[in-house]
C-alpha cells in the first residue's frame, strides 16, 4: 500500500506558472523519491555529503515544491527524535533547484516544515551543515539556527 500524500497549497507565479507545495508523511513511495536520491548522489560526488545512508525511509517525511510538475525544491526530514525529551525533526536534505532560490520557495517549505514540527508537539528543529560549507552555515544562522555540538571525523585509512 502507497502512503498518501498532500498538496498543501497551490499559487500563480509572476510568470503564470503553477507552483504547488506537496507533503507525504513517508518519504518511501513519495513522487519525489528518486529526486531526493539523485540530489544526495550528487552532494557525494560533489563532496558536500559523506558516502552513507543515514536516514530511514519509514521515519522520515518529506515537502516539496513542484512549478508546472518539475520539482524544484526539497525539505526531506526524520521524525526519529519526535518523541525525544526534547523533541525535534531533524532535516536530512534541503535542496532548491538553481534559479529557484531568492523566490520565497525555500521560505515557504521552511514554514511548512516548522509547523510539521509544531504540530508533532517538537521544541526544537534542526539542521547540520559540514564545517566546510561556509554559505550553508550562514544561511542557516540567518534563519534563526544556533550551532549546539561540534562533530568532528577523523578518517583512518
Amino acid at each position: 500500500m502507497k502512503p498518501s500524500w498532500m498538496t498543501l497549497n497551490t499559487v500563480k507565479t509572476s510568470e503564470g506558472k503553477t507552483l504547488e507545495f506537496k507533503h507525504s508523511e513517508n518519504l518511501h513511495f513519495s513522487p519525489p523519491y528518486t529526486y531526493f536520491l539523485r540530489k544526495m548522489a550528487d552532494l557525494i560526488d560533489e563532496g558536500h555529503g559523506l558516502a552513507f545512508t543515514m536516514w530511514k525511509d519509514r521515519t522520515s517525511g518529506i515537502l516539496w515544491a513542484e512549478e508546472d510538475g518539475k520539482i524544484v525544491g526539497i525539505i526531506c526530514y526524520s521524525r526519529l527524535a519526535a518523541s525525544e525529551k526534547l523533541p525535534y525533526l531533524y532535516v536530512h536534505l534541503y535542496t532548491l533547484e538553481d534559479g529557484y532560490r531568492e523566490k520565497g520557495i525555500g521560505s515557504t517549505l521552511n514554514m511548512y516544515f516548522e509547523n510539521i514540527a509544531k504540530n508533532l508537539y517538537c521544541k526544537a528543529v534542526r539542521r547540520s551543515a559540514l564545517m566546510v560549507d561556509k554559505l550553508r552555515a550562514d544561511d542557516l544562522h540567518k534563519l534563526g539556527y544556533t550551532p549546539i555540538i561540534l562533530n568532528m571525523l577523523k578518517e583512518i585509512t
